[in-house]
């Protein structure tokens, strides 16, 4: 790996096409940071101090990541995500656009997070979320027990396959249950 204090000038640039490590312009690279090969960092990207990047990442623009956070092999993170400081992100992990995620939280191997989407100050990920935008509101897995959020409302999975009709009338949407009645069983 490159450890950017170590390194600098024409050896640096040598080590980086060496190891196709790609770096985009304005980008900046905090002190202390580790490179693996063949990663990509776009434009812009502000990468902190002490950060360790695994093989084949790719980072959009405009990425922001906290100081001391670890990003596992093959993540691709996308446009204007804000990572917080100490957040370890498992391996193959792909992180939508503008997604923000807390100091400390923890993300597993092979989730993926819709974009847009928040994740709190030292929140665990250890399931892929179900996250659909439906033709008028969006259908969001919030926990790992399977309480769907669609539109304002929370509910057990159970119970949305009860009471959709029912929750339908209410918002003046029957013309829109067999759409999420759909959504309903993908979770």
């Amino acid at each position: 790996s490159i450890c950017s204090p170590g390194v600098k000038g024409k050896s640096l640039a040598k080590e980086f096409l060496i190891r196709n490590i790609k770096i985009g312009r304005r980008a900046k690279i905090g002190e202390g940071t580790k490179i693996e090969k063949n990663v990509k960092i776009g434009t812009k990207a502000v990468i902190g101090r002490e950060i360790e990047i695994g093989e084949e990442v790719i980072i959009k623009a405009k990425v922001k990541i906290g100081d001391r956070s670890t990003i596992g092999a093959k993540v691709k993170i996308n446009e204007e995500a804000k990572i917080g400081e100490n957040v370890r992100i498992g391996e193959r992990v792909r992180i939508g656009a503008k997604v923000k995620i807390g100091e400390w939280a923890k993300i597993r191997a092979e989730i993926k997070i819709a974009n847009g989407t928040e994740i709190k100050a030292k929140a665990t990920v250890e399931y892929p979320f179900l996250y659909l935008i439906g033709s008028k509101y969006s259908v969001c897995q919030i926990d790992s027990r399977f309480t769907l959020k669609i539109g304002c409302e929370y509910h057990p999975l159970d119970y949305w396959k009860e009471n959709l009709e029912r929750i339908a009338q209410k918002y003046g949407v029957m013309e829109k249950v067999e759409e999420y009645k759909l959504y309903i069983e993908l979770a």
